[in-house]
């Protein structure tokens, strides 16, 4: 459903230019000014533009600029021109006049620093209409430069943060377009408190920030904040107006239908009253009235208002309009609703029309629309085209859904490729999430059909899809810790875009026809090396950026051959398992009438509870114990038992979001004959290692780093005394004092172990092993963190922020902490955990805890987990005899799996040489004889010398 935001902005631009205005009668030239100003402003507010065009150039040719200049109205006149233009779509006479202009303030300097911040926030605006993403920031910079040496009082401010807003929206990012609002209003009610329209745009404005964020009711209060300002003129009405639609379409969002009917229909009855046929809001606000009424089920009157949506902007709108998309999306939805499927693909096709006349293609989806238009339009059809297939049984129709889903991909590519900013990413996911479980309902349907291997590989690779999405948005955090290597990349990347962007928009007429395109092939050129570059030698980058390409080749690449990779995603009913390994390929799917997130949560609370009440509560260890059994034994039958026989001795798990925080290894392959004697428990980690991944886009990158330090390995055990806050650690001294001995490492212990020695000495070292307190967090995942011992500056603290700063270069990082494999869950980004922070920062493979580690009991696992390292096994081997040992070596009670299954082994999981490097070996060896060989033959010219 569309929302006003647009029109706010051409309301409140147009208010500022009237504060400045309405004053300064002079003479009877300058009260004409006025008049014909006060008209065209008038006019461009009721969206009567060619009347706005019209005046506003008749005051340019007939009264002189120094006329303008005195009255303080020249920049106001132009913006007004420009605005009018900019709603005709005269691109061209919009450049024109912008650089005529420009030009004529360069020439004539009137207008200061706040001119100028103005001029550019006009330029901001103008590419915030066209989306042009890297431009608007741009011109938003700049103007950001002179801001600093403008008034606090100046109107400009106000359209700086309307802008800094508008952008934010445009990136999806709706929780930093309310905080730039917030602001931008608080500066106008402390220095403009009379300017009720200004205001209501901002509440407006606002209002829908938060309902893209799900928080209706602060949502809600905003709205109503706008509607409570006295509406005194046609613009605050309008604007009011707008109100009311969004108003509406929060309450469907909430499903107080009545509610929405009449608030939509306040606004349709006064765009339809009081607004120029041109007015493509009354059109829109119809489709809002008409969708509003379709999730009511009064379809009647639903179709009514299609009818009239599309029937006005037939009538009314260019056919290249966006909005057109509207009603052929909402009459699709209709008669899908009404299961006549033939129809609805007949509208679906006149939209996806719109917009491949609006430029986007497949290969390329870039072009004249609103991004989310494309994304609904291939999200419907490959809904509906499945639930064809489900009626027809016909697989064209599956083909069909399959393409729709292939062009899915492509536009969200595109929308990773372009949007940074992350922090309301969750409405792109809340929004299309469904549309993946969907899409493997199709391949698995065509699996059926056909067992291909191929099949399994196209799977896979849409659900990299949206765990591409997980990768690039961990690197993109926070622009600020992007690593060096990355930000040199996206400086260059940046430079070659703007440049793109401004020989597409510019009209100068110096620049000849031929000159200019040459010019253009060639910084096209420079991006397409860019690309190729980028793919050919930062591949992960590359993947974050426009996604994995998950070929077959790349798949096997990801695979050892007694590895087998295991993807799990669950849907709202079923959970997929899909499995490949060199002899196999699956897709399973089981059905779920349960919750297979509670099952989870069960059988992590019994193995957790019976560890922390057995010595004290046995009835209590016993009840956990007996939950344990039966949930172990459930989530093995669900995730596992249907594909056991095809299961090599290595398992790589790459798991669905809630279903990646717990352990594998504790899983029981078979019912349990004695309930009590746990070291017989028949565990999954008694047949496979065991290994996980976010995705396999990280996988392979990860097995692929080369890690150049030598092979050495420090530990850092910090000490906390009671007044430091953390409990004192009574065991890590020791533990990393074994590890040091195993691997003939360096040991960093007691107030020698802070946080700034192991940021100067972790780049060095190949095995990092951190034998301390940590914190997860569990609702910003961000905030996550390792404890160092106290340094002067009380700085004890590394955050998961911090580390993805980080460029590490090694081998293994082993958090012999509590919970650094947990953290917060979020949808579309999966676990935000410490463990994930350091693979981002080049680590090959992390070892991570589950839940808190008893400190005694991990003196005992750890060493031996190192001694199976130190025998070049694979650290998922090394991880199953240390988890072998421990429970063959264990009472019954201390077998259990809440002392030795809470740590997993996530990334690469190849062995590691802890020997010296033989090459190193003898290029010291020959170094030190040429130095000896450099003494003594000087020693042998001084005694000439002497002589």
């Amino acid at each position: 459903m569309k929302t006003c935001l647009r029109q706010g902005f051409y309301i409140l631009l147009l208010s500022t230019i009237a504060c400045d205005v309405y004053s300064q009668i002079q003479s009877t030239d300058s009260i004409n000014v006025q008049l014909l100003f006060r008209e065209a402003y008038n006019a461009l507010s009721q969206r009567n533009a060619q009347l706005a065009e019209k005046l506003t150039d008749s005051i340019i040719e007939n009264y002189p600029h120094h006329l303008l200049k005195e009255l303080n109205v020249d920049f106001d006149i132009y913006t007004l021109g420009i605005n009018a233009r900019q709603l005709q779509s005269k691109d061209e006479e919009v450049r024109h006049m912008w650089h005529f202009l420009k030009s004529l303030y360069q020439k004539e300097e009137p207008i200061g620093y706040e001119g100028l911040a103005r001029l550019h926030l006009l330029r901001a605006g103008w590419y915030n209409n066209e989306l042009a993403i890297d431009s608007i920031q741009r011109y938003l910079t700049q103007a950001n430069t002179y801001l600093e040496f403008t008034p606090k009082s100046s109107h400009a401010y106000i359209q700086y943060y309307y802008q800094k807003g508008r952008l934010a929206y445009n990136n999806f990012d709706f929780k930093s377009q309310a905080q730039y609002l917030i602001t931008g209003l608080q500066h106008l009610e402390k220095h403009f408190p009379d300017n009720h329209i200004a205001r209501i745009s901002f509440c407006n404005a606002i209002g829908i920030s938060y309902r893209n964020l799900g928080q209706f009711d602060k949502a809600q209060h905003y709205l109503n904040l706008g509607l409570q300002n006295p509406a005194s003129s046609f613009s605050e009405l309008a604007m009011q107006a707008s109100i009311l639609n969004n108003l509406g379409l929060t309450y469907s969002d909430l499903g107080q239908f009545d509610d929405c009917i009449t608030c939509i229909e306040k606004a349709v009855t006064f765009y339809h009253d009081n607004i120029s046929p041109s007015y493509d809001e009354l059109g829109s606000g119809y489709d809002n009235l008409g969708r509003c009424y379709l999730k009511n089920k009064r379809e009647k009157e639903a179709l009514l208002y299609f009818e009239k949506a599309l029937k006005f902007m037939e009538e009314h709108l260019p056919k290249n309009h966006r909005d057109f998309v509207l009603p052929y999306l909402s009459f699709a939805e209709y008669y899908a609703q009404k299961k006549k499927y033939d129809e609805a693909i007949q509208y679906l096709t006149l939209a996806k029309n719109h917009i491949l006349s609006a430029g986007w293609s497949r290969d390329d989806p870039v072009g004249n629309y609103i991004i989310e238009d494309p994304l609904d339009i291939f999200n419907l059809s490959i809904k509906l085209y499945k639930k064809k297939f489900d009626t027809s049984n016909d697989y064209e129709d599956l083909k069909l859904a399959i393409e729709a889903m292939k062009d899915f991909a492509a536009t969200t590519a595109y929308v990773i490729s372009q949007y940074d900013d992350i922090a309301s990413i969750q409405g792109y996911f809340n929004r299309y999430t469904t549309t993946y479980d969907i899409g493997l309902e199709c391949l698995y349907a065509q699996w059926k059909n056909n067992s291909s291997k191929n099949i399994v590989h196209d799977a896979f690779a849409w659900l990299e899809k949206y765990k591409s999405l997980e990768l690039k948005f961990a690197f993109r955090r926070s622009r600020v810790t992007l690593p060096k290597q990355y930000l040199s990349l996206e400086r260059q990347k940046k430079k070659l875009q703007d440049s793109l962007n401004y020989l597409i928009s510019i009209a100068d007429n110096s620049i000849e026809n031929n000159d200019h395109s040459n010019v253009l092939s060639r910084v096209k050129l420079g991006l397409y090396e860019w690309k190729s570059f980028v793919r050919d030698e930062h591949p992960a980058y590359y993947n974050l950026l426009y996604g994995l390409n998950l070929d077959q080749a790349n798949l096997d690449k990801s695979l050892n051959p007694d590895e087998t990779l295991i993807l799990h995603k669950a849907s709202s009913n079923a959970l997929f398992t899909l499995l490949i390994n060199s002899n196999h390929a699956t897709i399973h799917r089981s059905s779920l009438d349960y919750s297979i997130s509670e099952l989870i949560r069960t059988y992590n609370n019994s193995i957790i509870q019976f560890g922390t009440t057995h010595k004290y509560n046995e009835k209590e260890a016993l009840e956990s114990l007996q939950t344990y059994r039966l949930a172990g034994r459930s989530l093995y039958n669900t995730f596992l038992a249907p594909v056991a026989n095809q299961l090599t001795s290595n398992l790589v798990f790459i798991p669905d979001e809630e279903i990646g925080q717990f352990t594998y290894a504790a899983l029981l392959t078979d019912t349990v004959s004695n309930r009590t004697a746990i070291r017989t428990f028949p565990f999954l980690i008694k047949k496979h290692a065991i290994s996980t991944s976010p995705a396999v886009a990280l996988l392979y990158e990860m097995k692929e780093k080369n890690v150049q330090n030598s092979r050495s390995a420090i530990c850092f055990a910090p000490s906390f005394t009671p007044t430091d806050g953390p409990l004192p650690l009574i065991h890590n001294t020791l533990e990393c004092e074994q590890v040091a001995q195993i691997l003939n490492g360096k040991i960093i212990k007691d107030q020698a172990a802070t946080f700034h020695t192991f940021m100067k000495t972790a780049p060095k070292f190949s095995i990092l092993h951190l034998a301390t307190h940590a914190k997860s967090d569990t609702t910003e995942g961000d905030n996550s963190y390792l404890l160092f011992s106290p340094d002067t500056a009380s700085n004890m603290a590394l955050f998961s922020s911090r580390i993805y700063s980080m460029e590490l270069n090694a081998d293994l990082v082993a958090l012999s902490a509590c919970e650094t494999g947990i953290g917060e869950l979020r949808k579309g980004e999966g676990l935000i955990s410490l463990s994930r922070a350091f693979a981002f920062a080049g680590v090959k493979s992390v070892l991570h805890s589950l839940w808190s580690i008893n400190d005694k009991r991990t003196t005992e696992f750890i060493p031996s987990f190192y001694r199976h390292i130190k025998q070049y096994q694979s650290k998922p081997k090394a991880l199953q005899q240390a988890s072998l040992d421990y429970i063959k070596n264990s009472t019954t009670i201390e077998a259990h799996p809440y002392y030795w299954s809470g740590f997993l082994i996530s990334g690469d999981p190849s062995p590691i040489s802890t020997k010296k490097n033989s090459k190193t070996v003898l290029f010291k060896v020959i170094l030190g004889v040429l130095i000896l060989f450099f003494l003594l033959f000087f020693r042998k010219k001084l005694k000439l010398l002497g002589t």
